[in-house]
């Protein structure tokens, strides 16, 4: 429909919230632990407040 199509504000929190986590110095991620750190991060910084930190934390590490 000829919308404009803007990624810039979605790669920028890409970089800060889940990019800055993951290239500390000195880590290795599997892809299952690079998964599950993301899913909390991103939780953990989005607009929803009722989120349950250590909740969120559980699931995210749950086996």
């Amino acid at each position: 429909k000829g919308y404009p199509i803007g990624s810039g504000q979605i790669e920028g929190a890409n970089k800060s919230v889940i990019g800055a986590r993951m290239k500390r110095g000195g880590m290795r991620w599997s892809k299952e632990g690079i998964n599950r750190m993301a899913v909390m991060r991103s939780n953990q910084c989005s607009a929803q407040p009722f989120i349950d930190f250590n909740a969120t934390r559980l699931l995210a590490f749950a086996p």
